[in-house]
């Protein structure tokens, strides 16, 4: 692509242009990393003074993207580093140059520091993705280039240990499992628009491929995938999101589906769909990746690529929930054989 048509595809795909764009993803890598190293969450001053850094990674990017026609997040991560110092670090400050809060020459200034801290967060990704999936890089063939947009979603996923996704659907979670329980207390009785719903989620949620389920234990099987399942899941999840929005959509006047936390099934679904919506993102960039493979790429590699661990966690946290979100509409579906 050239200047202009890639201008042209940041804005149909994110809504902001190529720089817009390499800015927000700079800071997110900015920041994961500097807060990692700090070992907590940074906040006003502490995290302004990472925003220099960001900057150069950002212009970074964004040379990378423009020089190879490239999406930002499909530049590989480590092309960076040649405009940082490397091969092409002569060139970074040269016309035209992208709009900053702060002139150019004041960042010029510093280059020497702030070329060293955004050198340092992008090995530091580097770094981290490797420890991250050391236990995935046993595939038998070489590993594919590290992309910006691969980092960007294993930072949206959060850390195993406190994943950015996990609020949303441990509610979503309590919601379906209230829903459950006051159905099967006969606190609430079924109506049209109810059971409608229920009726038209059900195809869907059942919709999954045999492989993923213990059809003795009636539980899901989330290890040991054969390759392709990772990306066939994610984008099952997206589906499944599609599937309740517009479901909803349609009774959206429906009293008894209404979102407040006293009307169970409604409010069930709603959480349901704000717990799949965080994913939805991840879920299409995947997508386009998985439309553009080449037909002779490994898809035990491709996985380890573009599905980072921290992603393969919030997808199995999903299809946890919708375990108990079908249980919930087969109740509901069901009633009538209870009485």
């Amino acid at each position: 692509m050239d200047e202009g048509e890639l201008e042209t595809a940041h804005e149909e795909r994110y809504a902001e242009g190529t720089w817009q764009h390499s800015r927000r993803l700079a800071w997110e890598l900015t920041l994961a990393a500097a807060e990692d190293r700090e070992d907590r969450e940074l906040a006003g001053p502490e995290r302004e003074r990472w925003a220099p850094a960001s900057w150069l990674l950002a212009l970074a990017l964004w040379r990378a993207a423009r020089a190879d026609g490239e999406l930002v997040a499909r530049v590989p991560l480590v092309r960076t580093l040649w405009w940082l110092g490397d091969a092409e670090g002569a060139q970074l400050y040269e016309p035209p140059l992208p709009p900053l809060p702060v002139s150019w020459t004041s960042v010029r200034h510093r280059a020497a520091d702030l070329e060293e801290s955004a050198r340092w967060v992008v090995t530091w990704h580097i770094q981290r993705d490797l420890t991250e999936h050391e236990h995935l890089a046993d595939t038998g063939e070489p590993p594919l280039e590290l992309l910006v947009g691969d980092r960007c979603r294993a930072v949206a996923s959060g850390h195993a240990s406190s994943p950015r996704w996990q609020g949303d659907v441990e509610h979503a979670e309590c919601a379906v499992n209230r829903a459950i329980a006051v159905r099967g207390e006969g606190s609430w009785a079924r109506s049209v628009a109810v059971h409608a719903t229920a009726e038209a989620l059900t195809p869907t949620l059942r919709a999954r491929p045999a492989a993923l389920w213990d059809p003795t234990a009636g539980t899901l099987v989330v290890e040991d995938e054969p390759p392709g399942e990772w990306a066939v899941r994610l984008m099952y999840l997206r589906h499944v999101r599609t599937t309740l929005a517009a479901v909803l959509d349609q009774y959206d006047d429906a009293v008894d589906l209404d979102s407040h936390p006293a009307v169970p099934f409604g409010n069930a679904l709603a959480a349901a769909l704000v717990a799949l919506s965080a994913i939805v993102p991840a879920a299409v960039e995947v997508e386009e990746l998985w439309e553009q493979r080449r037909p002779d790429t490994s898809l035990a590699p491709w996985e380890r690529a573009h599905v980072p661990a921290s992603l393969r966690a919030h997808i199995v946290a999903l299809e946890r929930l919708l375990v108990r979100l079908r249980a919930l509409c087969w109740d509901i579906l069901h009633a009538d054989d209870e009485e």
